[in-house]
């Protein structure tokens, strides 16, 4: 089934940058909005069940480590078999800081600051309006 979850992410990838080019659209932007929220989904509904379930500590946890986690083992593996594939000893990365790269990563540290100073504020209690405070921001 990892095989067929494979095959089906690189044909959306595909898919979606072929309407992309078509529409004239960025790149960053398709990624940042249909992309991103296509891999929020199953995190989505994973924390809504185990909220239900009682385990509101464990939907907080999931939600706040499942990003990172993504980040580190994704492009760790991604850059590692690349790496592989073309030098064993170095890969050089090259990033193009567009502009809506830029926001994206400013708008990421300004949810994070804002949480991190909310939360002790709030006494590391969760009530609905901040829930709904989340759900606005993101």
């Amino acid at each position: 089934s990892a095989i067929w979850m494979y095959i089906a992410a690189i044909e959306i990838v595909f898919l979606l940058s072929e309407v992309c080019r078509m529409m004239r659209w960025s790149n960053t932007l398709v990624g940042l909005l249909i992309l991103a929220w296509g891999n929020v989904l199953s995190d989505l509904i994973s924390c809504i069940v185990l909220a239900r379930q009682g385990f509101a500590e464990a939907a907080i946890a999931s939600s706040l480590s499942s990003p990172p986690f993504n980040i580190l083992v994704g492009l760790g593996l991604a850059f590692s078999v690349k790496t592989v594939h073309i030098s064993p000893t170095k890969l050089d990365v090259k990033l193009a800081m567009k502009n809506g790269v830029i926001v994206s990563w400013a708008y990421l540290v300004f949810c994070l600051m804002v949480n991190l100073i909310l939360v002790p504020i709030c006494r590391f209690r969760i009530s609905k309006k901040y829930a709904l405070f989340l759900m606005v921001l993101y």
